[in-house]
Order: structure tokens, then C-alpha cells, then sequence
């Protein structure tokens, strides 16, 4: 199974990841692989997550803690044709663009994917994925 990691160099917004999640939902789908994504406006060195009871009913709030940097998004697709589906993520976004805005950087064992999603939810204000059960059991150490 390969892993790979798409790095998007351009800051976004909310709504701008809401759109790359998407493209990739599209990409992802079309492929048959997953995908986890994250928007993350905090930096990693001190990072941590903080759940907050408002008092009010519903789910409660959880806050990341740490030093603000731009907003940006961290990506890992996983699967049998993840290249593929990664190179025709980056095409779009670099099409859309009108300028090369993405990277496409391999995770050469489970090891280094279960690193990268752990670093990654670790500073994550936002978490999109199509395999849940599958990136959750990468969380736990």
C-alpha cells in the first residue's frame, strides 16, 4: 500500500480548505483510496488540544493551544493507486491556481505515516477523512 503526503504551500481560509477537501473527497473516490486532511493555524513544536465545557448542551469544544502561524493544510492519501490519485490532486490545485502551489512527498512505511498523522492531528483545528476507523487506529501510540 503506498502513502503519500501532498503539501499546499499557499495560505487558505476555512472555506478554501472546504473546497480542497472537495477536490480530494472527488479524487480520492474516483481512485478507491483514503484520504486525511487537516487545517491547522498552530504550530507543532508546543501544540496541544484542549477540550472546553461551555455548559451548554452538545459536543464540547476543542481548542488547540500554541504559537498562531498562517493557516495551512497537512494531506496523507493511502492506497493501491495513491500516486495517481495524488498527482491529479496536485494537478487540479496547480490548475486552479494558475501557479504550482502543491508537493507531492512519498511516506515510505507505516511508520512514517503513522508519524504524519500523528503530528498532524496533534495541531489539527479542522479533520476531514473518508476512512475514520482507519486513521484513528494510526493516532494511538
Amino acid at each position: 500500500m503506498a502513502n503519500y503526503e501532498v503539501n499546499y504551500f499557499d495560505s487558505l481560509s476555512v472555506e478554501e480548505f472546504r473546497q480542497f477537501t472537495d477536490i480530494l473527497r472527488y479524487y480520492c473516490k474516483q481512485k478507491g483510496v483514503y484520504y486525511y486532511s487537516v487545517f491547522s493555524s498552530t504550530s507543532s513544536r508546543r501544540a496541544h488540544k484542549a477540550v472546553i465545557h461551555t455548559g451548554r448542551r452538545g459536543r464540547p469544544k476543542s481548542v488547540v493551544f500554541g504559537k498562531p502561524v498562517k493557516p495551512h493544510a497537512h494531506t496523507v492519501i493511502v492506497g493501491n493507486n495513491a500516486h495517481s490519485a495524488a498527482q491529479a490532486i496536485c494537478k487540479s490545485l496547480n490548475r486552479k491556481a494558475g501557479k504550482r502551489i502543491t508537493k507531492l512527498v512519498s511516506l515510505n512505511d507505516e511508520k512514517h505515516l503513522r508519524n504524519f498523522v500523528q503530528y498532524s492531528a496533534r495541531q489539527a483545528d479542522l479533520e476531514r477523512s473518508n476512512a475514520r476507523e482507519f486513521f484513528d487506529q494510526l493516532k494511538i501510540k
